[in-house]
């Protein structure tokens, strides 16, 4: 494929197909519960699918100084380099073909070294990919090409990315790192790229400002962000893509050029890393997705308007090995979901790539020009409609539907707590993670219904309103349902995951 051709794949994929529903039902509930009836005949509260995103963050290879002067002094060097790259490269491969096989295509954001040594070697799996429908923008951290004044041999000609901690990042470096990344990526492709997740610091002023220059001199218009919003009681990210004023921020900006979506971390991860706040396995995932998915059912059942809504995954082809299973085990879960209906006989979860996103989003945005998705400055209320269960669900995790009350007309779905201590210190937010704790029951209906969930929980229980955030004593055995979803659990549940909505006693 002419490179020249990549300006259209590179950053737009191919026309995608008008999504369906009607698959296999035991990925999602067991079988499809349908309300056609429900439909509202004002066509208010149409909301559009889940935009799902696959992402990729391309990392550099990792060599220090001093593993570098090393490989030479043993002539290694060449060696190290192209194991890794055909490390980084095998990932991505299988990561296409895993997201494809589920009915996806990947969002690759690529990083300089990597597109430098697969353009040198006249290796054609990107345009392959990008011809395929997966798209290609940039990620970084503060690095660049050669950037070792006195370093041993040609740093530059041997390909060796220095990189550099927060603590050193200058206005110029991040200069550096822009122009060493993106015009690497950029000759690799053939085409200019628009989304750029640059991982530098912005804690200083100037720092800030010259990466803000530099968005706009490369024509940004798409990047990851949100993760701030874990930094709040409802420890989640945004539920749709945004507009922010800058990439560390949740301020809307009607006027700024770039989008920002949210992405959760690296599938699989455990334990927190780093700035990322969010556990992430395959089972707080889920619940994720499931808090999003009600948020979606309970705006459609009460004609609320409609809003872009989005749900990112993030892995890393550097690292990407370790967590296989965990990868594939998302991937075929959200895959299924979209090919299920909801209850409305409609497409609920949609696969997209990055570019499609903004293009819905920008579509959205021309329908409804006076609207916001996210402004969340700090004492800003919670920006979607269910804040109840934002809280109700915090620290928990995924563990089954109950397709056996789909009969009663309820969905059903059981949690597990999951331990968590949340602190701060000189180095911002912190989580410790503990055991997996007691089970809880999330219920929704698209009419009310009277359940009995005593089969699985006996006893004392206690409802949590998903939009007010109310607790109440219950009787487990005749619990009465509607479209705001109640978030069941036995009433001697830990004291900490039961606090009501700030503000409201």
């Amino acid at each position: 494929m002419p490179l020249l051709l990549l300006l259209a794949t590179a950053c737009r994929p191919a026309q995608e197909p008008s999504p369906t529903c009607g698959g296999d039902q035991g990925l999602w509930f067991g079988q499809l519960y349908s309300h056609p009836d429900a439909r509202s005949a004002s066509g208010v509260g149409e909301q559009p699918p889940i935009l799902l995103v696959h992402n990729a963050h391309g990392h550099t290879y990792g060599f220090t100084r001093s593993a570098y002067v090393e490989h030479l002094e043993s002539g290694t060097w060449a060696q190290a380099k192209e194991a890794t790259y055909q490390g980084h490269r095998r990932e991505i491969l299988w990561l296409a073909s895993e997201a494809e096989r589920y009915g996806a295509r990947l969002s690759f954001q690529l990083n300089g070294e990597y597109a430098r040594d697969a353009r040198l070697s006249g290796d054609d799996h990107l345009a392959a990919l990008a011809e395929r429908g997966h798209t290609f923008g940039a990620h970084f951290h503060p690095s660049a090409l050669g950037a070792w004044d006195d370093g041993p041999s040609d740093p530059e000609a041997d390909g060796f990315w220095a990189r550099f901690s927060g603590e050193d990042v200058t206005a110029d470096l991040i200069t550096a790192t822009w122009e060493s990344h993106l015009t690497e990526i950029e000759a690799a492709l053939g085409a200019p790229v628009h989304r750029v997740d640059d991982a530098t610091p912005l804690d200083d002023p100037l720092v800030r400002n010259q990466a803000l220059r530099l968005m706009d001199a490369y024509d940004v218009t798409l990047f990851a962000s949100g993760e701030e919003m874990v930094d709040t009681p409802w420890a989640q990210l945004p539920l749709t893509p945004f507009r922010p004023n800058r990439p560390d921020t949740l301020t809307w900006d009607p006027t700024a050029p770039w989008v920002a979506l949210p992405s959760h971390p690296q599938i699989g991860r455990t334990q927190t890393s780093g700035e990322h706040l969010v556990l992430s396995t395959p089972a707080q995932l889920k619940r994720r997705f499931l808090q999003l998915w009600l948020e979606r059912l309970y705006a459609r059942a009460v004609d609320a308007p409609a809003l872009p809504w989005s749900f990112g995954t993030m892995t890393h082809p550097d690292t990407n090995a370790l967590y296989r299973e965990d990868v594939t085990e998302l991937y075929a879960w959200l895959g299924g979901i979209s090919q299920q209906c909801d209850p409305w006989g409609e497409v609920g979860l949609e696969p997209v790539t990055d570019a499609t996103l903004l293009d819905r989003f920008e579509d959205w945005e021309d329908a409804h020009p006076d609207a916001v998705t996210l402004d969340l400055d700090d004492g800003a209320p919670y920006p979607y409609g269910l804040e109840g269960l934002a809280l109700a669900l915090v620290d928990t995790e995924y563990v089954a539907p109950l397709p056996e009350l789909l009969d009663a007309g309820a969905w059903a779905w059981q949690l597990a707590r999951r331990g968590a201590e949340r602190t701060q210190d000189a180095d911002g937010p912190q989580l410790a993670v503990g055991a997996l704790g007691g089970p809880l029951w999330v219920l929704w209906a698209p009419e009310p219904v009277t359940i009995d969930l005593s089969p699985w929980l006996s006893g004392p229980a206690l409802a949590h309103d998903g939009l007010t955030g109310e607790i109440v004593p219950v009787d487990p055995s005749a619990l009465r349902v509607d479209v705001v979803p109640r978030v069941i659990e036995a009433a001697d549940a830990p004291i900490d995951a039961l606090a009501p909505i700030p503000g409201s006693e």
